[in-house]
């Protein structure tokens, strides 16, 4: 399908529900109808990790596979499969013709306001929300797959310096002391990855490896009675198969962008002393490496949206703010036990 074709279904009514109220947005990945109670996500036949959807029953396929997969955290917010039909004609007996041109995740339609980033942006959590968060990962973690692959250092690595191929607009934009300080942390994460090779390593055969969420950001949870968390990672099953410090990362560097170092803390805490997992003092050190490494993805990504001469001044003090959060996570791993300072 094509925009013209989404707005045709709107205008259409072609949608288990009303549209009064109807709209559409536009992901790198999907457009997502929003009628006056549900959201309807229609897969783009090209996706941004390159995959391809060119046909109606592979799209059909990954709605399926995205319905699965988000049941364990999403509850009852993920409903069904259902098809876009077109009527193209009439039957020999008078009846319309229909074609199906497509398919749609169903989901009630959230609260945008009702967003856990929205509520960082102002500093309006307490402690109470955090652990209640903390302890959702946790059960869903115990209930995900175990993944016994072996840690594969060298590709972590290699994907770590991808950011590398930033450093030139790095250099333009905000200056050469921001190139120094990709380079460094390359260098960083190279020597923690060879002090504490054996210790990640040993987290997966003691099956801390698990099939999460791969992109647990704060705009991926609403705040309800009971927090759902939705948009598990579905095309790349390799980005959910993890370290589950590193899913909780991602949600790690979101307090930290906007200064809830405190509640950042209370988040790995909760989540550590339910875990009914041996645990190490390493934990943390490990758990400020995973940050680390995905703020270094963000910063990559950030880049990669953007075209130097089109940078926005909002765009550029977001830049600053990750590459702040970088050098801390940079000068806290200088710190660990055999690092050098």
């Amino acid at each position: 399908m094509n925009k013209e074709q989404i707005i045709k279904v709107i205008n259409n009514e072609s949608l288990p529900d009303s549209c009064h109220n109807a709209d559409y947005l536009e992901t790198q990945n999907s457009w997502v109808i929003r009628s006056d109670h549900y959201a309807f996500k229609i897969r783009k036949p090209q996706q941004a990790t390159g995959a391809e959807l060119t046909d109606v029953e592979s799209r059909k396929e990954i709605c399926n596979k995205e319905l699965a997969l988000n049941k364990l955290l999403g509850g009852r917010f993920y409903e069904d499969v259902i098809p876009i039909q077109k009527i193209i004609g009439k039957n020999t007996d008078d009846t319309n013709h229909i074609e199906v041109v497509d398919y749609a995740l169903q989901m009630k339609r959230l609260d945008d306001t009702r967003k856990l980033s929205e509520r960082l942006k102002t500093g309006n959590i307490n402690e109470s929300l955090i652990k209640d968060i903390a302890r959702m990962l946790l059960r869903f973690h115990h209930k995900t797959k175990i993944i016994k692959d072996t840690f594969n250092i060298t590709r972590f690595q290699n994907e770590f310096e991808e950011i590398k191929r930033c450093t030139e607009f790095v250099e333009e934009l905000l200056g050469n002391q921001y190139e120094k300080m990709i380079y460094d942390s390359i260098v960083i994460s190279k020597a923690f990855l060879a002090n504490y090779r054996n210790l990640i390593h040993e987290r997966t055969i003691s099956g801390f490896v698990r099939d999460g969420h791969g992109d647990l950001s704060s705009d991926k949870i609403y705040l309800y009675n009971k927090p759902i968390i939705v948009d598990r990672v579905v095309i790349d099953d390799e980005q959910r198969k993890t370290d589950v410090l590193y899913d909780v990362a991602r949600l790690g560097v979101d307090l930290d962008y906007y200064g809830l170092y405190f509640y950042d803390e209370l988040l790995l805490s909760v989540y550590l002393n339910w875990s009914d997992k041996r645990r190490s003092n390493t934990d943390r050190q490990i758990y400020t490496y995973y940050k680390l490494y995905r703020t270094n993805l963000l910063i990559t990504q950030l880049i990669d949206a953007t075209t130097f001469h089109l940078v926005k001044s909002e765009e550029k003090n977001n830049l600053i703010s990750y590459f702040n959060l970088y050098f801390s996570y940079m000068q806290e791993l200088r710190l660990t036990p055999g690092m050098q300072p």
